[in-house]
């Protein structure tokens, strides 16, 4: 994945605090419970550095590519450029994978 302009959504401000870290975060509908049937994965925004996705159900290579797809996007928008981050996959929620999105998934994050 490639990082960002950093770019921060106009006019938002933290959507609450973890109640792990006391770090405020923000969520954005287009990367809250975006459903594709099966497979759902949530976005939460630690900061610009720290992301946290989690997923659930059963993915497809058509899902994996769209959720692959979503955060990218996302990553493009709030981290600054030439800076790291901190992704964070929570996929405790998954139901199972088919072998193409496992095989698609597993070369994309090389």
């Amino acid at each position: 994945m490639k990082k960002g302009k950093g770019v921060k959504y106009p006019g938002s401000g933290p959507t609450g605090v973890c109640p792990v870290t006391g770090l405020p975060f923000f969520r954005k509908p287009e990367c809250t419970d975006v459903d594709t049937g099966s497979y759902r994965t949530r976005m939460t925004f630690l900061s610009d550095r720290i992301i946290l996705n989690q997923v659930s159900g059963y993915t497809t290579l058509e899902t994996t590519k769209k959720a692959l797809q979503l955060g990218s996007e996302m990553i493009d928008k709030v981290v600054p450029a030439g800076q790291g981050y901190v992704y964070i996959a929570d996929y405790s929620g998954l139901n199972g994978a088919s072998l193409e999105a496992r095989k698609y998934f597993i070369n994309h994050m090389k």
